[in-house]
């Protein structure tokens, strides 16, 4: 099945529309934060008067033009919009002479204090004042870090080089390998979710309508100029998610042509192995690559331009018993390679329209194909997600004191899933099988293999964003910048699914005996679907926003802000034309920024606030398009499929859901925090924080139809169903985070580094849901503070079928670790030598709560089967044989050991003609060879494979890296 991809010219005539849009209208709307940063001071003369009318200006390399503005009555100037670069700022005036100050470093949203003070003299007589740089963020009261486009090239981050990178310097945030190399890894802050990200390129949201992760945002270290990431207190402007804010500046086009032309060399056998007598995951690479850019048009029209192709091949991780058991199991097996080729482009054009408005606009797509696989995989399954995002924005200066910005942008970011061997259905084989209710589940996979999945998936996930932002500057007892914005975002997905094998899609297995996997295996468990082709689920969302917010100087040592973001998201079914969500979700936010000493070196700051989570985290379904599904059993082994259970065909609402329209909402964190910063010594900054984040009324499904008595189950209230359960917010439990948090970072004329060390405690807080089974069966066993699952998914503590899946929530929690350190440095040493590291440590991942078998069903809480009054025979929700093991769920949880990463450049700098550089460098990734299993194989504490671990990190392998910069 090939799935259907936009075309360039559909692309660009998208692209064109949203342009003519926005230069045909001034009222259409998007709010957004700004990439660029600003800076602002008083004038004084050397009396102290403040002085009106003084000319500053800013000047970059970094930048097409300089930037001006004069001081008001009051001596207060404002530079707004400046592109990330180094910046030289002058002052003059009539009767005193031309101050400046050069090598101010201006960061990707950072708002910088710079006091000017004017001698008299004469106005061509210019002076240089030396003074120390200024570093802290003097307005915002956010937690948050810049990461420079310049360093994230330097370090060696990752194989890949791509702007996921930096978020390995971010304090306090949790990451984990991807599957294979192509992938792009997964990244928690501070026990959000992975899909709870918010990402901008240039100030505009750029995440998939499918996940807001990210990995559908590709993207070279190559482009980027500066990034903000912000991990706590962000201000009303933020679109939603509870994650990281990450605001990518890319490079802007210049009067004078610049680029560079770089490439990257894996070979295969410059990668070692971590893994005894098995494969490890190393990778084989080539990744040539251009970017470029200069002026269209001198003064008026300037563009950038980047592309880049990558070929990999790399291994899959598999230990010596892996290999042995997949042999035995399949004798057709033999490892293999997974094959990938990648092309991601970006072109970015910027038009100063007149002296008022600037135009600018970037186009943004990657071809993504990639397979991937697992230890017990035998063949490779595909997928090929990536796509389009073209953006348009309008910037305008209407006055000193009126500023505008109007965007719109559209993605289409999706991940249609391949399903080779089709003809024959996906088997899996299991160490052990138990019969669990009516069903026999098995526990321990040991291999998977026939067709890649059971059904191949088109998934067309468009999105379309337009919005509007105005900051009005007004003085009244201080300065107020006013901000208010108008947002508007439309997210469509759908699933269509093609089953495999004429629908007979799966078959699980398990071994004749469980210690001998070469004396063969016999089926417990088949899955036959009635369809073949079936749109199985389309809905279409919502988010229209309004915020508003006020950042209040009433003095030069004080900033507060204060805001509120009100998003009203609608969600519908498109099958069933039904709604789904519609709620109004209201997001205060209250900062500070105080300065303690006059020089501004020493700051403290502070927020508190409620945040939502991302639109894409909270999507329900109200009905079922399935088709019908027979699922047979052997319990006893003997080759016949005594049980048949059938699932009939729906296309219809759901009869046991229902949805909580008057109360289901977006989850939120409370958020709070409070940070001192400290610029102790000129480029260098420390920062130490301390932060709390509750997660409040995630999403919930209480079951309404049951009938309990006296701890026992009696049956159902509507007797033609079982379970009936109910949408909505979880209130009776939160998960809660707290985090200490200490950074240092540094920026000197050969050198950059930065470093951080967090500590994190959490804990679940609250009882059990009111239909949890565990409520009944162990309610003193609720208190977790270890691995606590997920602040996402919908906690089943005592699933009635437990399985693999049922703990991956728990087994794949990983933002949950004790102890995060980062660090990175560069440096360009004598003769030109270029010596670059980077260091990641985080404690170990907990398994979750650890879990068990009892022998057979408690009757304390009724019979295993109820026979209802219309003669219905139904199973006993409360007769399961899963328990806890410990008397709570923290106890007695494992830890698989900690993570340690070490990567090493060393390179050299040649210098040639016309300010062209040469750098070659050799890479080394896990420098110590380390072998960390990154998570535990979700199973009970029965199974054979108790206590197992998978996902282990890449082995040590070398690259060597060469760019060539004009």
């Amino acid at each position: 099945m090939s799935p259907q991809r936009p075309s360039v010219a559909r692309a660009t005539r998208v692209f064109i529309c949203c342009l003519a849009a926005v230069c045909a209208s001034s009222t259409i709307a998007s709010a957004q934060l700004t990439v660029d940063g600003a800076i602002r001071g008083v004038v004084r003369d050397e009396q102290g008067a403040v002085l009106v009318g003084v000319v500053i200006t800013a000047t970059s390399p970094d930048a097409p033009l300089p930037f001006s503005t004069l001081t008001d009555d009051s001596g207060t100037y404002r530079l707004r919009d400046l592109p990330p670069g180094t910046y030289t700022v002058s002052a003059s005036l009539d009767g005193f002479s031309t101050i400046t100050r050069d090598n101010l470093l201006m960061r990707a949203g950072l708002s910088l204090g710079l006091d000017l003070e004017l001698r008299l003299g004469n106005r061509d007589e210019t002076v240089v004042v030396r003074a120390q740089t200024p570093l802290l963020e003097t307005r915002a009261g956010t937690t948050g870090i810049n990461i420079s486009g310049d360093l994230q090239r330097a370090l060696p981050g990752s194989s890949r080089h791509t702007w996921v990178d930096a978020l390995l310097l971010v304090p306090n945030v949790v990451t984990r390998e991807g599957p294979n190399p192509t992938m792009a890894p997964t990244i928690l802050v501070r026990g959000a979710d992975q899909g709870s990200q918010v990402i901008q390129i240039d100030g505009s949201e750029v995440t998939s309508a499918l996940q807001s992760s990210v990995g559908y945002v590709r993207l070279s270290d190559a482009a980027i100029a500066d990034m903000q990431v912000k991990t706590g207190g962000v201000d009303a402007s933020a679109p939603l998610g509870v994650g990281a804010v990450v605001n990518i500046a890319t490079t802007t086009g210049t009067n004078v042509f610049r680029g560079s032309v770089s490439g990257n060399f894996q070979a295969q056998r410059w990668n070692g192995s971590n893994v005894a007598g098995g494969t490890s995951g190393g990778e084989a690479l080539v990744q040539p690559e251009f970017v470029g850019g200069g002026p269209l048009r001198r003064d008026r029209l300037w563009f950038t331009a980047n592309y880049r192709y990558t070929f990999t091949r790399s291994n899959v991780s598999r230990t010596a018993a892996n290999l042995q058991t997949l042999q035995a199991i399949v004798p057709t097996f033999e490892p293999f390679m997974l094959t990938n080729r990648l092309h991601w482009s970006f072109l970015k054009a910027v038009m100063r329209l007149n002296r008022q408005h600037q135009l600018s606009g970037f186009y943004q797509h990657d071809h993504t194909p990639s397979e991937s696989a697992n230890a017990f995989t035998v063949f490779p399954s595909r997928l090929a997600d990536g796509g389009p995002v073209v953006n348009v924005k309008l910037d305008s200066t209407w006055t000193d004191t009126l500023l505008t910005r109007l965007s719109a942008s559209y993605n289409n970011k999706y991940s249609p899933l391949y399903a080779d061997h089709a003809d024959e259905p996906q088997r899996a084989v299991f160490q052990t099988a138990q019969l669990s209710g009516s069903r026999v589940v098995g526990a321990g996979q040991l291999a998977l293999f026939g067709a890649t999945r059971p059904s191949a998936s088109e998934q067309p996930a468009r999105k379309l964003t337009v919005a509007f932002d105005a900051t009005a500057l007004r003085q009244w007892r201080g300065s107020h910048d006013v901000q208010a914005g108008v947002y508007y975002q439309r997210l469509y997905t759908a699933a269509v699914s093609t089953y495999v094998n004429g629908g007979f899609v799966l078959e699980e297995s398990v071994l004749r005996d469980a210690t001998a996997p070469d004396r063969g295996y016999r089926p417990f468990h088949r899955q036959l679907i009635d369809a073949t082709t079936l749109e199985t689920g389309a809905a279409v969302a919502h988010d229209v926003a309004l915020y508003a917010q006020d950042s209040w100087t009433p003095h030069a040592r004080l900033t507060v802000t204060a805001g509120v973001r009100i998003d009203l998201v609608r969600r519908t079914d498109r099958l069933f034309d039904v709604p789904l969500q519609r709620s109004t979700d209201i997001g205060p936010r209250f900062s500070f920024n105080y300065a303690l000493t006059s020089s501004g070196h020493h700051r403290l700051r502070g927020y508190v606030g409620r945040v939502h989570d991302a639109v894409q985290q909270t999507a329900v379904r109200a009905g079922a398009n399935t088709p019908a599904v027979q699922d047979l059993y052997d319990a006893d082994g003997d080759g016949l499929f005594e049980i048949a259970l059938t699932t009939p065909a729906s296309s219809a609402l759901n009869p046991n859901r229902t949805i909580d329209l008057d109360r289901w909402h977006q989850p939120y964190v409370t958020d709070l925090g409070l940070a001192y910063s400290v610029q102790p010594a000129s480029g260098l900054q420390v920062d130490i924080s301390a932060t709390r984040r509750t997660y409040r009324d995630r999403i919930a499904l209480v079951e309404t139809n049951a009938v309990y008595d006296g701890g026992q189950f009696r049956g159902y209230q509507n007797e033609a169903l079982n379970q009936i359960y109910r949408v909505t917010n979880n209130a009776w439990n939160s998960p809660i985070v707290t985090a200490l948090e200490v950074s240092l970072s540094g920026r000197l004329r050969q050198a950059q580094f930065l470093a951080s060390y967090a500590r994190n405690w959490r804990e679940l807080a609250g009882t059990w849901q009111p239909d949890d089974p565990a409520r009944v069966i162990q309610p003193e066993a609720f208190s977790n503070n270890k691995g606590i699952g997920t602040t996402t998914s919908i906690p089943t503590v005592v699933p009635i079928q437990a399985n693999s899946l049922d703990l991956q929530a728990a087994a794949f929690a990983s933002q949950w670790q004790d102890h995060v350190m980062r660090a990175g440095a560069s440096v360009v040493a004598p003769w030109d030598l270029l010596l670059a590291t980077n260091y990641s440590f985080q404690s170990g991942v907990w398994s979750g709560p650890i879990l068990t078998r009892i022998d057979a069903p408690d009757p304390a809480f009724g019979p295993a089967r109820v026979t209802l009054s219309n003669g219905r025979v139904v199973d006993n929700p409360l007769s399961t044989q899963v328990r806890f093991a410990y008397p709570t769920r923290g106890d007695g949880q494992l830890r698989t050991r900690g993570y340690h990463l070490w990567n090493l450049r060393i390179g050299r700098r040649f210098r040639g003609l016309a300010h062209t550089t040469l750098d070659a460098a050799v890479d080394i990734y896990n420098v110590t060879n380390r072998g960390t299993d990154l998570l535990f194989i979700p199973t009970l504490l029965t199974s054979p494979t108790f206590g197992q671990t998978t996902s282990r990190q890449r082995p040590r392998a070398g690259q060597v890296s060469v760019r060539l910069t004009f």
